[in-house]
Order: C-alpha cells, then sequence, then structure tokens
C-alpha cells in the first residue's frame, strides 16, 4: 500500500503522518485532500440546501437541532484524523459511494460539485436516533450539506 493516502475512492488516512500535502490546481479541477490531520474539525454551512425535497428542513422540532448542535460542538474538539478514521457506532463516520445502488441520489446536484470535493462524507447526529449529516471535507471544515433526519439517501438501512 503506498505510503500516503488520500480520502478519493473512499480512502481513509489510517494516521495523521499518512495524509499528503495538498496537490496544486490540475486545470479546472481541485483536488481535495484532506491535510489538516490534526487539527479539529470545523463546521461550513455555506452548502447547505434547505429547500432540497429529499432533506426537508423545515418542520422539524427544536430538539432535533438541539441534538445537531450538541454533536457539532464534540466534533469541533476532534482531530479530522480521529473522525476519519474512527471505527465508533456513534459516529458512523464514512464514505458515501455515489454509486451504490442503496443510495437514492448520485451527487449533492451542486454547480460544479467535482470541483468541491472528491469524497462525501456522511456522520451520525448520535448514537440513538436523528439521522445523518452529510456533507464534504475542504481542509478540516467539514462542509454540511444536507440534515438526513430520516435516513433518506440510504432509505433501505
Amino acid at each position: 500500500m503506498p505510503s500516503h493516502h488520500n480520502v478519493r475512492n473512499g480512502r481513509i488516512p489510517t494516521s495523521a503522518t499518512s495524509i499528503s500535502a495538498p496537490r496544486p490546481l490540475a486545470g479546472s479541477h481541485i483536488d481535495r485532500v484532506v491535510d489538516f490531520a490534526n487539527d479539529n474539525c470545523s463546521f461550513s454551512f455555506k452548502y447547505l440546501q434547505l429547500q432540497d425535497t429529499t432533506f426537508p428542513a423545515e418542520h422539524t422540532d427544536a430538539t432535533y437541532y438541539y441534538k445537531i448542535v450538541e454533536r457539532l460542538k464534540a466534533l469541533s474538539s476532534m482531530a479530522v484524523s480521529d473522525l476519519l478514521t474512527s471505527r465508533s457506532d456513534a459516529l458512523r463516520c464514512h464514505p458515501i459511494n455515489w454509486n451504490d445502488k442503496r443510495v437514492s441520489r448520485n451527487g449533492f446536484g451542486i454547480p460544479r460539485e467535482e470541483e468541491l470535493y472528491d469524497c462525501p462524507y456522511q456522520i451520525s447526529v448520535s448514537q440513538e436516533a436523528y439521522g445523518r449529516l452529510h456533507g464534504f471535507f475542504t481542509g478540516n471544515i467539514f462542509n454540511i450539506v444536507w440534515f438526513d433526519k430520516d435516513h433518506s439517501l440510504y432509505p433501505g438501512r
């Protein structure tokens, strides 16, 4: 196995030393690599899709959003490498495979999406309930795209 791994094709870095430095721009494609392995996770709502009919944000009670904020607070104290390599059932952080037949979408539908990330991820909101957060990393920032309260991305699971 190569001495470094990036998150392309669902490969997850196994240690802080195994994460490669970002590559320069190659044409119009930006290869995003998590190179802030020891930095704590931060979060962005820049790409949040509140109006998506599959992942509606309205008509959701305050408890749900409290659980999201509670999870984001906890995750913000974790190093990116710890989050990406954890096998915890409570986190359920793993790549999303758009080609998986069980997945209800084939992308986020963001303009020029292929330039933003190489590997989408999902993170559990809590161990017992409240669904998942779907998005992608840019460095140590997890860009949240969907709140998936009802597990709609993987409807059969």
